[in-house]
C-alpha cells in the first residue's frame, strides 16, 4: 500500500489514513521553556492544513536528558550530512534486516510509535520504540515517518507555533540534505538499485528540475550512467 508514493507497512489497519512527515525544525514548550521539542509536519502541506488554513505540527518532546545528545545529532545531520552510527545500525547488521518506516499513533492508553523492517526474505515486522529515540533513528537512516491523520489533527489543533521562522539548526531542509546525500552515492558508483538509496529515489520527485540537472551531471560525470534514466524519469 502506498501514499504520495510512500510505502505503508504491510500490516497497516486499513481504513486508517496514513500521513508522510518531515522535521520541520526544533523549539520549546512554552509552559516548559527547557523542553525541547521536535516539529514535525506533512511534507505535502498543501493538503492537510487546519480548519483555519495555518500549518499542522505534530510536537515530539525530547526529555531534557536526550536534548544535547539530539540537538548535537541533528546538527551534524544536516549541516555535515553525515550519518551517525547508532544502536539501531547494528541491529540491521546482525538481524539481516532494513528499517524502513517510523508508524505514529494512537494507542488504547497512550501515544506509540512502532519501526517497521523487512528481512531479506521479504518478511516483515516492526517492533516498539519510545518516541525521541524513533524519531532520530528515521531521521539518521532516511526512513519514511508516518502518523495516524486523526492523530496528527487532534494534536495540531492544540499546537501553536508562535515563531514561523523556526528553523533546523543549519538551515538546511531535509530535502537538501536527501539531494547532498544522493549526489553523493551517485558520485561514489553506488547504482540506482542499491537498497541504500532506494529511500532517496523517493524523494526525486520533490526536487526541483535544477537540482535533478545537477545530479543528471554528477551522473555523467561520475560514469554512474545507469542513473540518467532514473533521473530524467523522475
Amino acid at each position: 500500500m502506498k501514499e504520495m508514493g510512500v510505502e505503508l507497512p504491510e500490516n497497516h489497519e486499513e481504513g486508517i489514513e496514513m500521513v508522510a512527515l518531515t522535521l520541520r525544525g526544533i523549539g520549546s514548550a512554552t509552559q516548559s521553556p527547557d523542553v525541547m521539542v521536535a516539529l514535525l509536519s506533512p511534507i505535502d502541506s498543501d493538503k492537510y492544513k487546519l480548519p483555519n488554513g495555518n500549518e499542522m505540527i505534530y510536537p515530539v518532546a525530547i526529555p531534557s536528558e536526550l536534548s544535547p545528545i539530539f540537538f548535537s545529532k541533528i546538527n551534524s545531520l544536516y549541516s555535515s550530512n553525515v550519518d551517525l552510527p547508532n544502536l539501531t545500525y547494528y541491529f540491521e547488521l546482525i538481524s539481516d534486516t532494513k528499517l524502513t518506516a517510523l508508524h505514529i499513533y494512537e494507542g488504547r492508553y497512550s501515544i506509540k510509535s512502532d519501526l517497521y523492517y523487512v528481512g531479506e526474505d521479504g518478511t516483515r515486522g516492526s517492533f516498539k520504540t519510545s518516541m525521541p529515540n524513533g524519531l532520530m533513528t528515521a531521521l539518521e537512516q532516511r526512513l519514511d515517518i508516518l502518523i495516524d491523520y486523526k492523530l496528527l489533527s487532534k494534536a495540531a489543533s492544540y499546537f501553536d507555533v508562535k515563531q514561523k521562522d523556526s528553523l533546523l539548526p543549519s538551515d538546511v531542509s531535509p530535502l537538501q540534505s536527501y539531494y547532498n546525500e544522493l549526489k553523493s552515492q551517485i558520485s561514489n558508483g553506488v547504482k540506482p538499485d542499491d537498497p541504500l538509496v532506494l529511500h532517496l529515489i523517493k524523494m526525486l520527485a520533490s526536487m526541483s528540475d535544477e537540482l535533478i540537472q545537477n545530479l543528471l551531471e554528477v551522473a555523467v560525470d561520475s560514469e554512474n550512467y545507469e542513473w540518467i534514466s532514473v533521473l530524467k524519469n523522475s
